[in-house]
């Protein structure tokens, strides 16, 4: 045995620097995912501890992550809490923070640093609506409500950012955006638009940029919709179902979806038993079911479109 003591302290040194170096380099192997890729379509990518990986459905994401589309490419998101995230083309957004444990200390906070992203409220966002923050470098854009676009769309050419405004579109419930020391409400149906330093204004449709952006976004959703070369271990049938029930929530406006993937069998067991609220007795709930299954069954390939 070595009873060096200068031997054994330089082993215990080298030791502790080797575990540190590998915790420096690797810190989300202690850290717990704070969503995951529901959907990649295209070129997508996660910038993680200094390098660049390619994004696959199933892929977990962790708070530092920056996560980039390049152009006709897109991705949407789960988060830990339920709520969604479809980043469009030529977007970059980073996870700075996600806490969602159901306390008080819950709280999320995205950075779109460019291009477009929506997303719908889950369940932090519902219980703590003051805790949910998307940042661009020229405003900051809260929810109040659970469905909304923000955009920034930065001249590649431009030498700064003083002429590039970051735009909110709410689709359901309330948002706002803040801007130059000012807040202003925006209500379900309405866009507005902040420049740096300026107190945002309402604005009555989507600047060109961002108008461009939405519709590159809506032809890459149609891509998603003819099929996906990622791997699952589902059937084509069930793949088919389940990603365009996914584009068609967050991709855009104007898709179609079939009747039975919007009334699915799972769907109906889960909503039908509510009906006894109604007073309606057990053999009057059979008879429904029964029925709005048939008639599903029946009109399997009928579309709904969503406007």
């Amino acid at each position: 045995m070595n009873s060096n003591p200068n031997v054994s302290k330089t082993f215990i040194w080298l030791f502790c620097l080797l575990v540190s170096l590998l915790l420096l380099q690797s810190p989300v192997l202690a850290a717990n995912p704070v969503g995951s890729f529901q959907f990649v379509h295209g070129d997508v990518s996660i910038q993680r501890n200094g390098q660049a990986l390619e994004a696959s459905r199933g892929d977990d994401v962790f708070v530092g992550d920056t996560l980039v589309t390049a152009a006709a490419s897109s991705a949407q998101l789960k988060m830990v809490d339920g709520a969604r995230m479809a980043l469009r083309p030529r977007s970059e957004l980073v996870v700075d923070e996600y806490n969602f444990n159901d306390d008080d200390d819950d709280s999320s906070l995205v950075s779109l640093t460019r291009g477009g992203l929506r997303t719908v409220t889950g369940a932090l966002g519902r219980a703590r609506p003051d805790k949910v923050k998307i940042d661009t470098p020229v405003a900051t854009m809260g929810i109040r409500g659970t469905d909304m676009d923000t955009f920034f769309t930065p001249d590649p050419e431009a030498s700064s950012l003083e002429d590039t405004e970051a735009v909110l579109r709410v689709n359901e419930g309330t948002g706002f955006i803040t801007s130059g020391g000012v807040e202003l409400d925006v209500p379900a149906g309405n866009i507005a638009a902040a420049t740096l330093g300026q107190p945002p204004r309402n604005i009555p449709s989507l600047p060109p940029a961002a108008q461009a952006l939405e519709n590159e976004s809506t032809q890459s959703s149609d891509d998603e919709a003819t099929g996906s070369d990622e791997e699952s271990t589902d059937t084509p049938e069930e793949s088919a179902a389940e990603e365009e029930s996914d584009a068609n929530t967050l991709a855009g406006e104007g898709e179609e979806v079939s009747l039975d993937q919007l009334l699915g069998e799972d769907e109906l067991d889960g909503v039908l038993p509510n009906l006894d609220n109604l007073g309606l007795t057990q053999e009057d709930i059979r008879t429904i079911d029964e029925n709005l299954k048939q008639a599903v069954e029946e009109n399997k390939g009928t579309t709904i479109s969503i406007q």
